[in-house]
């Protein structure tokens, strides 16, 4: 017997029943099944029993030798219970785990501006040291060539670290925030597989 054959003779079972009632109960088992998985539609089959029995219970017809098990509700609160506990301990984790991306960010972020800033103050020192060079060709030739030269190779290690930071910024900044949302979506994946 399936889920869909077990409701509907269920239904059928049902029929005295006011349809308010009917629809409720109907609800209740299939809210039953569901919280079991398709995976135990079987197994849930079994543990409830014929659907004419159930629907004997329900009806008040007949209470000799059958055992009761725990409600759909009692379950549901059981359950509800055990999730509230379990979020109360896992909140404190969660935030830290939150605390730990939001504090990597920031200083992945300032390290990257620092280093952009660096590049920017090579890169104007080398101006610097390179148009001062220009100048002192005209008393000292060859001190002035030097001072090019030194002026030349900052320009090039600043825009080297400007333009390498700039790639850097590029690609770690999108790694940390995928991964964050990467490990939030952790508890909201697939359930049932």
């Amino acid at each position: 017997m399936t889920k869909k054959e077990f409701l509907d003779k269920l239904r059928d079972s049902l029929g005295d029943l006011k349809k308010s009632e009917r629809e409720t109960t109907l609800k209740l088992y299939e809210d039953y099944f569901e919280s079991a998985g398709e995976n135990n539609e079987k197994k849930v089959i079994k543990e409830l029993g014929t659907p004419e029995k159930i629907a004997s219970l329900i009806k008040g017809e007949s209470n000799k030798n059958v055992i009761i098990k725990p409600s759909i509700a009692e379950r549901y609160s059981i359950s509800g219970l055990f999730i509230l506990l379990i979020a109360l301990l896992i909140f404190p984790v969660v935030i830290s785990i939150i605390g730990i991306f939001i504090g990597l960010f920031i200083i992945t972020t300032v390290i990257l501006f620092s280093l952009i800033v660096v590049g920017i103050v090579t890169l104007i020192s080398g101006v610097g040291v390179f148009i001062y060079g220009i100048i002192g060709m005209f008393s000292v030739p060859f001190d002035g060539l030097i001072q090019m030269g030194l002026g030349s190779m900052l320009i090039g290690v600043g825009v080297l670290i400007i333009l390498l930071m700039i790639k850097l910024f590029v690609i770690i900044i999108p790694l940390i925030i995928n991964g964050f949302i990467n490990i939030v979506k952790i508890p909201f994946g697939k359930r049932g597989n």
